[in-house]
Order: structure tokens, then C-alpha cells, then sequence
């Protein structure tokens, strides 16, 4: 980044010009800003088993996601990680690891650099199956519908369905189906209007998770299930922020009061 000069013209008896200060020695304490990206998210809920572990993000040369790695307080790697396949710029390959064994696998298709389709496999002891599979449905650039299927007795049945309705380019509400069609409620989102530094990492759409997909970090979450508000599942999240207007730290509290988790969020240069 080139360094800017500052020139500083003083008009003396509507005569005198004096210029002040030539680059070496201009005084110019202005901060450089450095092009930064998410590097830990760190667990700081005091008190429980988890306290001080992170999870620990790996980047490719287009800046998306290639790996989530789990790290303890410690600072040793645990066994179990995701790892992230690309074909270009999109993700064709999911991964579970639990040390060298696959456990699970969601394998996209595209269509217009979109997901189309997607098959999760988990392992049943001997290999992966085949367990269900993934249909994204978008309206544009924006995902409004995924549906998890699965054959029943040789007929696709939905398990689960999600539709996503939008307040500008964010998630503002998600309607859950379950299997047979039944109501599993819906989950209404508010936010903040600042940066997810997760968001556009590549792995926006992968399980239609709401925190990746919205481009701004998720105030309010209220779970209701037959009209009324699940509390223990719904959550008031507050921020503090850097300069580059990123969360550096989040705290969230169940409506009932019962569950606070701590997360603190770190960067490094790119």
C-alpha cells in the first residue's frame, strides 16, 4: 500500500505559502490496514470441559475455507477435523475426519456455480454408504429451500425441508419441515449490519447453515415451535468489533438465561 503524503498549504497575508513537511519527515502517524482474515475461534465459556479450545481455520490461494481444525486449550490438535475439496472456486467435497478414518462425505454437484445436488455418506462400520441425499434450491444467488431425501422402501421422501426467506441479502427466518411433512417450527434472525468474517469463505451453502450464509453477524436467533418460543434454543448475541468492523468477541445468552457461551475470534494477515 503506497504511504500518502500529506501537504499542508498555510496561506500567510494572502501573500505567504508555506508548505509544511517533506515525506522523510511528515510526521504521518496514520495505521496501515492490513488485509486481514478469521484465523481461531476461540471457546471461552469458563468452567466447562471446552474452556480454551479453538477451532483453527486453513485457507487455499482463493481465500476459502480448505480446513476446520479442533485444537485444545492446550494448544495440541485433536483427532477430528473438516476438510474442504474445491473445483475451482466451488466446493465439491465435505469431510469429516475423526484422525485418519472418514466418518461422513457430502459430495456436490453444481449447476450455474451453484449447488444442485449433494450426497452425504456415513460410515456403517465397514465403509461409507449412502445415506441421504441434498437438494438445493436457489432464487438467484440467494438458497431458498433445501430439502434432505432419502428412499423409503424405494419411494424419495423428504426427511427434513428448510426455506429461507431474506431481509436484504440476510437469512431473516428458516421454516423447518420434518419427515412426513409434520411442523418443526421456524427460527426468526435479526443482525447487526457489520462483517461475518465467515461469510463467503466457500462453505456458505454446504448445510444451509444460517451464520454462513447471511453476510452479517446474527444478533437474535427465536426458535418457536407451535407458536411458542423455544427459550433454551433462542439467543440474545452481543459483539465487540475491530477496526475493520469484524467481531473480536461474542457473547450469547438463552432466553431463559441457562446457557451463555463465550467465543472470542482472532486474525491474522493474509
Amino acid at each position: 500500500m503506497k504511504k500518502l503524503k500529506f501537504i499542508l498549504f498555510i496561506l500567510l497575508a494572502s501573500t505567504l505559502t508555506f508548505v509544511a513537511c517533506d515525506k522523510d519527515d511528515d510526521g504521518d502517524d496514520t495505521p496501515e490496514v492490513k488485509d486481514m482474515r478469521l484465523y481461531k475461534i476461540i471457546n471461552k465459556d469458563g468452567g466447562t470441559s471446552t474452556d480454551g479450545e479453538y477451532k483453527r481455520l486453513v485457507y487455499n490461494a482463493d481465500n476459502n475455507i480448505i480446513k476446520i481444525e479442533f485444537v485444545n486449550s492446550a494448544g495440541q490438535d485433536l483427532a477430528h477435523y473438516y476438510g474442504y475439496e474445491y473445483t475451482g472456486k466451488n466446493m465439491t467435497t465435505y469431510t469429516y475426519f475423526n484422525g485418519a478414518k472418514v466418518t461422513s462425505k457430502l459430495m456436490l454437484t453444481y449447476v450455474d456455480d451453484k449447488p444442485s445436488t449433494g450426497m452425504y455418506q456415513v460410515d456403517n462400520g465397514s465403509g461409507l454408504e449412502d445415506y441421504y441425499e441434498h437438494i438445493y434450491t436457489f432464487s438467484g444467488d440467494k438458497l431458498v429451500q433445501l430439502d434432505f431425501m432419502k428412499d423409503v422402501s424405494g419411494v424419495p421422501t423428504a426427511l427434513q425441508q428448510f426455506k429461507y426467506s431474506y431481509s436484504g441479502d440476510n437469512v431473516s427466518k428458516v421454516v423447518m419441515i420434518g419427515y412426513g411433512g409434520t411442523d418443526a417450527g421456524n427460527i426468526t434472525y435479526t443482525y447487526d449490519g457489520k462483517k461475518n468474517p465467515i461469510h463467503g469463505k466457500g462453505i456458505d451453502f454446504v448445510l444451509g447453515e444460517v451464520e454462513y450464509m447471511s453476510p452479517s453477524n446474527v444478533t437474535k436467533n427465536t426458535k418457536i415451535v407451535a407458536d411458542v418460543v423455544v427459550e433454551p434454543q433462542s439467543f440474545n448475541n452481543t459483539y465487540e468489533y475491530n477496526d475493520n468492523d469484524e467481531p473480536t468477541k461474542k457473547v450469547s445468552n438463552s432466553f431463559d438465561n441457562n446457557i451463555k457461551k463465550d467465543l472470542v475470534f482472532e486474525y491474522q494477515e493474509k
